[in-house]
């Protein structure tokens, strides 16, 4: 997403699939401590806002979406504001979704978050995908029910017990070929083999956005490779096959 982009998503109102979030970084008061501190337990202040959680959940549940960090609401309208330090934004989103007493999984690739710089101003980007079916549903904290959330038009909301329950039975339903082999990695596939199918796909769907995923990525999007039960990227059988 380029910076153009930016300004006109924030020019327009959110929707299913776009959030904006103010993630000021850190209040007065921290910023007091911040003063005082060393560098060390500077960088311990938290820089990803707590209602950035229940969005990822949300996109990740649903048809996934992008959230844009550094954007705030004032009498209405939204600004760019800009983050006091994206380099630590983006390490603690990474270190934050590795870690399963905060969220109960990592969906994101390694081109999902990344820094902008709008009007010399630094934001940023998140585009969360939507979660494979084995994986969700993607939930906040330790409660499968009361961490879980959908995105509503502009809106994340709590999933109904009814939802939840749903998408467990439906991550249970496993078809053989989705079955994913955790002893092997998607580096023992043939990599000729995958990049001649991706240029034959990118024949016969010219400009899909899977196109310019990264490899595993498109594995998992197309079925041949989906997360283990380490939170890893491994092949599935029907991606081995």
């Amino acid at each position: 997403m380029k910076s153009e982009e930016i300004k006109k998503l924030v020019a327009k109102s959110e929707n299913a699939a776009v959030e904006f979030k103010r993630a000021k970084g850190i209040t007065a008061a921290q910023a007091g401590l911040a003063n005082r501190a060393s560098q060390a337990e500077r960088k311990r202040v938290p820089s990803v806002p707590a209602d950035f959680w229940p969005s990822y959940s949300a996109f990740a549940n649903t048809d996934g979406g992008t959230v844009i960090l550094g954007v705030r609401e004032k009498d209405g309208k939204r600004e760019i504001e800009g983050l006091p330090d994206a380099e630590k934004t983006v390490a603690d989103i990474w270190n934050a979704v590795n870690n399963a007493e905060k969220i109960s999984a990592n969906v994101l690739f390694n081109e999902s978050v990344y820094p902008v710089e709008v009007d010399g101003k630094r934001l940023v980007v998140v585009e969360v995908p939507r979660a494979e079916r084995t994986v969700r549903p993607v939930y906040v904290g330790a409660d499968v029910f009361k961490g879980s959330y959908r995105r509503n038009g502009e809106g994340d909301y709590h999933c109904s017990r009814e939802t939840v329950e749903g998408m467990i039975r439906d991550k249970c339903a496993e078809t053989a070929d989705n079955c994913v082999i955790d002893e092997m990695t998607v580096a023992d596939l043939n990599a000729d083999t995958i990049r001649r199918y991706r240029m034959y796909f990118s024949q016969l769907r010219p400009g899909h956005v899977w196109s310019g995923l990264s490899d595993e990525g498109f594995l998992m999007k197309i079925g041949a490779a989906a997360r283990g039960r380490d939170g890893k990227v491994h092949p599935t059988l029907a991606g081995l096959v």
